[in-house]
């Protein structure tokens, strides 16, 4: 018998360390099943906890199990709470990379919106751009020059710093 058991510390080792889904621990215990005798898995019975699951849980499922514990429902009971805490991992994982990745999205938004090139006062370049379309305003609302847009399309409309102003 001692075959037995050392195929299940392997199978719980690999539930351990994350290596078999439920599906392939329930088809190993067939293959043991077929292999031993449909009676190989004592039944004991033991108290689940409840969810959320955690690595520390599933170590204190792997002490029992080397205290003896191997029946059928327990080492599926592993495997359950073994791919519970891998996809538990897996989402946290997605989730922290979505948040990263909408924080960097936003700093760059940030930082482009920063660096904007600008000009502070209505330039001789800006006046030579809307000359045909308005006249140099002396002052604008915040003391600079501006130029008032006469163009049918804009009419009354001022050119502040490169951009429309509407009043």
């Amino acid at each position: 018998m001692p075959d037995f058991y050392d195929e299940v510390n392997m199978l719980v080792n690999d539930i351990i360390e994350q290596r078999a889904t439920v599906i392939d621990v329930f088809g190993r215990i067939r293959t043991l099943k077929a292999k031993y005798g449909e009676d190989i898995f004592p039944g004991i019975y033991f108290e689940r906890e409840a969810k959320p699951w955690n690595k520390a849980y599933l170590l204190r499922l792997k002490e029992k199990n080397i205290t003896g514990a191997c029946s059928e429902e327990f080492i599926l009971h592993m495997a359950e709470v073994s791919e519970y805490i891998a996809l538990r991992k897996k989402r946290i994982f997605a989730t922290v990379a979505a948040i990263a990745a909408v924080a960097v999205i936003i700093g760059l938004f940030l930082l482009g919106a920063h660096k904007r090139p600008e000009t502070h006062n209505t330039s001789a370049n800006d006046r030579m751009l809307y000359e045909d379309i308005g006249t140099v305003e002396e002052v604008c609302w915040d003391g600079s020059q501006c130029l008032m847009v006469e163009d049918s399309e804009y009419d009354g409309r001022l050119i502040h710093n490169g951009y429309f102003d509407d009043f």
